[in-house]
């Protein structure tokens, strides 16, 4: 009798050790709040394949439920128990505000979160529809070429950045008289052209109008190779940048085909002349997912994976660069998307936050502690009954 009363007190002990370890070991999350309800961006509903996603100070962001890809007109999620939504969780305080994003876009709209609540909320944006710099008068021409004399006078053109115009200057030399940083949040591209770069046609001339576009009946890929991305047009064709200009292309891992890598992309241009695409020395950055390569003439380019994966690279910390066939100038950028800077004009960017949970090592420590004492305890009591049964 009393060693079954032993037994029992020791197990309701080592139960209630137990029990204290794991509520040492972490605090459960709280109950996750649920979003749906109608989309749409420039007073129009948002097509199918849209992307929504929430931030907010403790919240898990890239993983399942934030973001989510819409897959109907008008709308993100529904209010039926089974139909997808907008799930913003993670170790998140009480009406801790929250801020919504349409394609990397913030939203007009913002909410409080609230443990275990499923909320109907109407998003819509503004996309690519910033206001436009007053422009310098088009010109006639594809060419422009500067004719004053005075070195205080520069020279001014226009940029086209996805049909957004902005304006910079040139002095007498053609050299760009500011850094131009500008980001396309809908083709996923950073172009940074520093300031003191050379900008001449490919007749010697000053280079003005520098158009940028999207390419919507691109070249084949070569052999073995297939698309990642829409090629970007640059134009005119043939002009050139001294020393260089850089453009980042941005993409999400989650759109590599299947046992493609990061390290397995590649940027590429299409010569014209060869009919062909040629590939690029591109600078991978793992961490931000961009690959970027410095240019210095005009054409498109495009990412590139291949059909089957055979990657070749170097890393070094969170940076990897990626090898190719023609050579060209390689380096970094300060920025990436979604940074947005400009000369001239700013266009909206998508700050990304990252919840992380960090497991405390003193905890689990005491976690083994704790088991360690409770079977030393059963050791000691079973000991004492052999003895008094002896």
């Amino acid at each position: 009798m009393k060693f079954g009363f032993i037994l029992i007190l020791l197990i309701a002990l080592l139960s209630l050790l137990a029990g204290t370890s794991i509520e040492a070991d972490g605090v459960t999350p709280p109950l996750p709040q649920a979003f749906y309800g109608s989309l749409s961006i420039n007073g129009q509903p948002a097509p199918a394949g849209t992307q929504v996603s929430a931030s907010g100070a403790g919240v898990d962001s890239n993983m399942v439920g934030n973001p989510i890809t819409t897959v109907a007109n008008g709308k993100y999620g529904g209010a039926g128990a089974i139909d997808t939504k907008l799930v913003v969780q993670g170790f998140i305080q009480e009406g801790t505000p929250l801020t919504f994003y349409i394609d990397g876009t913030a939203a007009d709209q913002t909410a409080t979160w609230h443990s275990g609540v499923t909320s109907q909320l109407a998003l819509s944006a503004t996309i690519g529809a910033q206001p436009t710099p007053t422009p310098t008068p088009a010109p006639t021409s594809q060419i422009m070429v500067y004719t004053g004399t005075s070195s205080n006078s520069p020279f001014e053109g226009i940029l086209n950045f996805f049909g957004q115009n902005y304006t910079y200057q040139l002095d007498n030399s053609g050299a760009l008289t500011k850094t131009i940083t500008l980001t396309s949040p809908t083709a996923n591209l950073v172009v940074t052209i520093p300031r003191g770069t050379i900008l001449k046609s490919k007749t010697g001339d000053l280079l003005t109008p520098l158009e940028f576009k999207l390419v919507p009946d691109a070249a084949a890929p070569p052999e073995g190779l297939g698309l990642l991305t829409k090629p970007v047009s640059i134009t005119p064709d043939g002009a050139t940048f001294k020393p260089y200009m850089s453009i980042a292309f941005g993409f999400r891992p989650d759109d590599l085909p299947a046992r493609i890598t990061k390290q397995d992309l590649s940027v590429g241009y299409y010569d014209s002349a060869a009919g062909k695409w040629q590939m690029l020395n591109g600078t991978l950055d793992a961490v931000k997912n961009t690959i970027m390569a410095n240019v210095s003439h005009l054409c498109d380019f495009a990412v590139f994976y291949p059909l089957s994966p055979a990657t070749s690279s170097s890393a070094s910390g969170g940076t990897t660069t990626t090898r190719a066939t023609t050579q060209v100038p390689t380096g970094g950028i300060a920025e990436n998307v979604p940074a947005t800077t400009s000369t001239t004009a700013a266009t909206s960017g998508t700050p990304i936050t990252t919840s992380q949970v960090t497991t405390s090592t003193s905890n689990n420590l005491f976690v083994y502690l704790t088991i360690i004492l409770a079977l030393a305890l059963v050791s000691i009591g079973l000991v004492l009954l052999k003895r008094k049964r002896n």
